[in-house]
């Protein structure tokens, strides 16, 4: 996976308060879960470990593949990260109670490696925190993911951007919600993020991506293409861009 990622040497403050710097983005590739190593065109080398949960950067990559003409690898990976979504709902939800944080490790792996029990968990825990069935899509794009994962199908870009668009409008929705539900077990996962990337000796850095874009908007609706260019932009080195190190 490639994203566009900040010359942490080349950035100049914009804010002090905000700690938001801007610069110009470089294309680089994923070391490892969180790592990033970034040459910028003037020779400086860094290496930025992302703080942005792993459904966000999914769907960053999704974005990627539509603007490189990768249908159905979008379409997989834009699902991808609406899976992960309901995982970290999940957690953050659990970790926002303190008593049950310890026994959460041992109960997930039960599901671990099923997705479908996992969808489960979290349609029976958003109605029991929230007392509504949560957002949903529609039979017709289940099927569409089910067709292209699953049967070899090859969307269309239009087919492609749709998907990627209600999904988008489904994780903003309940990502927003979510801040203001369990704020704890937010900064608990951010706080487990930020110690891993500790670990792999990189800089703790967090990047504008679509998805927090769209949840900032929320509940106004970020128009997908419209993002999507944005980030070509920025894939492109265009302009100016913002990055968060503190």
């Amino acid at each position: 996976m490639r994203l566009p990622l900040p010359c942490l040497a080349c950035c100049k403050p914009v804010s002090t308060e905000s700690g938001r710097i801007a610069t110009t983005f470089v294309f680089v590739e994923l070391e490892g879960e969180h790592r990033f190593r970034v040459t910028c065109p003037q020779g400086h080398n860094s290496v930025v470990g992302l703080r942005q949960p792993r459904f966000k950067i999914l769907f960053e990559s999704g974005a990627l593949a539509i603007l490189d003409g990768y249908y159905r690898e979008a379409v997989a990976t834009v699902a991808s990260s609406l899976e992960r979504f309901h995982e970290y709902w999940i957690r953050a939800t659990f970790l926002h109670k303190k008593d049950q944080e310890k026994e959460f490790d041992s109960t997930w792996r039960l599901v671990a490696a099923q997705t479908e029990r996992q969808y489960g968990a979290f349609l029976l825990l958003y109605l029991r925190e929230t007392g509504r069935t949560p957002p949903y899509l529609a039979e017709k794009l289940v099927k569409f993911r089910n067709d292209v994962v699953h049967k070899g199908a090859f969307p269309s870009r239009s087919d492609a951007t749709d998907y990627a668009e209600q999904v988008l409008k489904l994780i903003a929705l309940m990502n927003r919600e979510l801040q203001a539900l369990a704020p704890d077990g937010v900064a608990a996962l951010k706080t487990q993020q930020e110690m891993e990337i500790a670990k792999e000796d990189a800089i703790a850095a967090a990047i504008v991506t679509i998805v927090g874009r769209a949840t900032d908007m929320s509940p106004k609706h970020a128009v997908f293409k419209d993002e999507l260019q944005f980030l070509d932009e920025r894939r492109q080195g265009k302009g100016v861009a913002e990055v968060s190190v503190v």
